[in-house]
């Protein structure tokens, strides 16, 4: 079992305080159920219904995934190709040169340097640090795209 979507963007609309009275009420019987059972073991991550099952994905990591991917396509659309396996390829070098000449000294950023908003790089920055800096093979690049 993996934490709902949901659950994860009403914790975030409260970190970021644009919360809806529904959203504080959820919150509020999180905090409840925890002060109630934690003595009995009940986590924080089970009261607000993120504890991941044995086997399945950490929230995060999927959620890294679903961002990685995200910003693939968006990459692959500045490299148009006439097939699946032109752009697969046409991705992987660019990230692979990205990588070996940009990534070192821009992944330590906050975010991608302005000068790259809306072009090849702001993607490549954002792939690399949804992947944790790491590239992907062609075959998973291919299969990534083909979706």
């Amino acid at each position: 079992m993996s934490p709902t979507p949901g659950h994860l963007h009403r914790l975030r609309k409260i970190a970021t305080r644009s919360e809806t009275e529904e959203d504080r009420e959820w919150i509020a019987k999180a905090i409840g159920r925890y002060l109630l059972a934690a003595d009995d073991g009940l986590t924080l991550e089970d009261a607000f219904e993120l504890r991941t099952s044995p086997g399945c994905q950490s929230w995060w990591r999927t959620e890294s995934i679903l961002m990685r991917d995200i910003w693939l396509r968006a990459l692959a659309e500045f490299l148009p190709q006439e097939s699946l396996y032109a752009t697969a390829e046409a991705v992987a070098a660019a990230l692979d040169r990205y990588a070996t000449t940009r990534w070192p000294s821009e992944q330590f950023l906050p975010g991608p340097p302005r000068s790259s908003w809306n072009t090849p790089d702001q993607c490549m920055w954002n792939i690399l640090e949804w992947n944790g800096g790491l590239l992907l093979s062609r075959r998973q690049l291919r299969r990534i795209l083909a979706k």
